[in-house]
């Protein structure tokens, strides 16, 4: 028969104390562990949130401030044509110069329309006295009294077989509406400039009109022509 003395039964005592004691230290422990691990986790989410927004915040101002500048760009030109054509000076050495200065498959024909709808004039040789006076940039000039750029809808050009996007300017002489000049832009001019912004693979970056068109989109530019989304 074992009898344990009372200085063993205090030592045995001290030892489950001791153990009890690690054993909360060890469950506590875990727990800081635990608390500090989802807080580190949660301040991760919320830099790498910000970080997101804050790339995507400065992606969409510089794709907005590159937007503007190509939209410009091509309006200086459309208005010094239409000066041109106001005074009766040829265009045909202007619209060269601008097939030269643009990058190429950038414009891909310059137009004048009369004021009675019928083409009289086309970079590309196209015949004259086709009638164009269905086309929404022809009805919108014609029937505004302010000289204005209007950028049309993307449409589907049989002749090139391809997608244009036309930006137009009312021909005015001495304040009366004589036509329209017009500039076709391939809407890749949009979207490979604003994919070299950021040319990531996940990336995704669209132009609309303002009421919800697609004037360009990377990737998918060709499924996307011709598709409109809710207008906000």
């Amino acid at each position: 028969m074992t009898v344990n003395t009372p200085l063993e039964g205090q030592a045995t005592a001290r030892l489950r104390a001791l153990a009890l004691a690690t054993l909360a230290l060890t469950i506590c422990a875990i727990g800081i562990y635990c608390w500090r691990l989802e807080v580190s986790t949660t301040h991760l989410q919320h830099d790498t949130q910000r970080q997101v927004e804050q790339r995507v915040s400065t992606l969409a101002g510089a794709v907005a401030g590159q937007t503007e500048a190509m939209i410009q760009l091509v309006d200086f030109a459309l208005q010094h044509l239409c000066d041109e054509y106001e005074d009766g000076r040829s265009i045909a050495n202007d619209a060269r110069s601008i097939f030269h200065n643009f990058s190429a498959d950038t414009v891909k024909n310059i137009e004048v329309i009369d004021a009675d709808g019928y083409r009289s004039w086309s970079s590309s040789g196209a015949p004259t006295h086709t009638y164009l006076g269905e086309r929404e940039y022809f009805r919108v000039l014609r029937n505004s009294t302010d000289d204005q750029l209007f950028i049309s809808h993307p449409v589907w050009d049989r002749a090139t077989g391809t997608w244009l996007i036309h930006l137009s300017r009312p021909i005015q002489r001495q304040g009366k509406f004589v036509g329209v000049m017009v500039v076709a832009l391939s809407p890749r001019y949009f979207a490979d400039s604003h994919n070299s912004l950021d040319p990531h693979p996940q990336n995704v970056i669209s132009l609309f009109r303002s009421d919800g068109a697609y004037l360009a989109r990377t990737p998918n530019l060709t499924t996307a022509l011709g598709k409109t989304v809710p207008a906000s």
